[in-house]
C-alpha cells in the first residue's frame, strides 16, 4: 500500500470505529493467546488464588485513588499504561520479526524490553498520542455528519475537517489538566463499576434485569463526579 492511498484511506474515514474496535479486540487476543504469554498469566494467577477473596477489594481501592487523585498520579499511571502498550505492542508486531532469526527468544522478553522502551519515553509519546486520537476522532466526527448542524465533508471538502480537528487538538491541550482530571475520575468510575458487578450481578435487580448497563453509568457517573470534584478541589496542591 502506497503512501497516497493511506491518505485515502485515513480522508475518507475507511477505518470507522468499529474497524478499529475489531482490529484492537483481535490484537488483545493475540497476545494474551501467545504460549509464552499464557504461561506466565497462569503462574501469576496461582499465587493471586491466595488473595482471591481480597482482590476485588483491592481493586477498588485503587480504582477509588485513580478517581480521587488521578491527576497527581499522572505519572506512574502513564509509566504503567505505557508499558502495557509497549509489551503488547513487542510481543505483537516485532516478536514476529525477531523469532524468525532467534526462534528460541521468548517473546514476553521482547514484550519487556519494548514496554520498558515505552515506559521511559511515556510522557512524550503519550501526548504525540493523545493529538493523533483527539485529531483523528474529531475529524471522523466532523466527515461522517455526526453533528447535523455542521453537516458532513466529502473528499472534496476534507480540508475543512482537518482544519476543524487541529483547531480540536489545540483547545484540548489549553484544557489538559481538567481533560486529565475528568478522565482519570471517568476511569475509576468505570474501574469501580465493573469489579461491583463482578461481585453483585446486576442483573439481580429487578429494575436493572437485561438493563445491566444503566447501573454500570449510574456508579460510573455517581463515582466520576465525586472524584473530578475532589481533584478539582485540591488541584492547587499539585498546579
Amino acid at each position: 500500500m502506497g503512501f497516497m492511498e493511506i491518505v485515502e484511506l485515513l480522508k475518507t474515514c475507511k477505518y470507522d470505529f468499529n474497524e478499529i474496535y475489531s482490529a484492537l479486540a483481535d490484537f488483545y487476543d493475540k497476545v494474551c493467546l501467545d504460549a509464552n504469554i499464557t504461561g506466565i498469566t497462569d503462574v501469576i494467577w496461582k499465587y493471586l488464588n491466595y488473595i482471591a477473596p481480597a482482590l476485588p477489594f483491592i481493586l477498588i481501592g485503587i480504582y477509588v485513588i485513580i478517581a480521587l487523585t488521578g491527576k497527581r498520579i499522572m505519572a506512574p499511571l502513564r509509566f504503567v499504561a505505557f508499558f502495557a502498550l509497549g509489551f503488547f505492542l513487542g510481543v505483537y508486531s516485532l516478536s514476529p520479526i525477531l523469532l524468525e532469526v532467534m526462534p528460541s527468544l521468548p517473546t514476553w522478553v521482547i514484550g519487556l524490553v519494548t514496554g520498558v522502551v515505552a515506559a521511559v519515553l511515556a510522557k512524550f509519546i503519550y501526548f504525540i498520542l493523545l493529538g493523533a486520537v483527539m485529531a483523528y476522532s474529531t475529524y471522523m466526527v466532523c466527515y461522517l455528519g455526526l453533528l447535523p448542524w455542521v453537516g458532513g465533508f466529502t473528499a472534496e471538502n476534507w480540508i475543512i475537517g482537518v482544519v476543524v480537528a487541529v483547531l480540536a487538538t489545540v483547545a484540548l491541550f489549553l484544557v489538559l489538566k481538567y481533560f486529565e482530571m475528568a478522565g482519570t475520575a471517568m476511569l475509576g468510575g468505570y474501574g469501580i463499576a465493573v469489579v461491583v458487578g463482578r461481585m453483585c450481578d446486576y442483573g439481580a435487580i429487578s429494575a436493572f434485569e437485561g438493563k445491566e448497563w444503566i447501573m454500570v453509568l449510574i456508579i460510573t457517573l455517581s463515582v466520576a463526579l465525586i472524584g473530578l470534584f475532589v481533584q478539582f478541589k485540591t488541584r492547587k496542591r499539585y498546579n
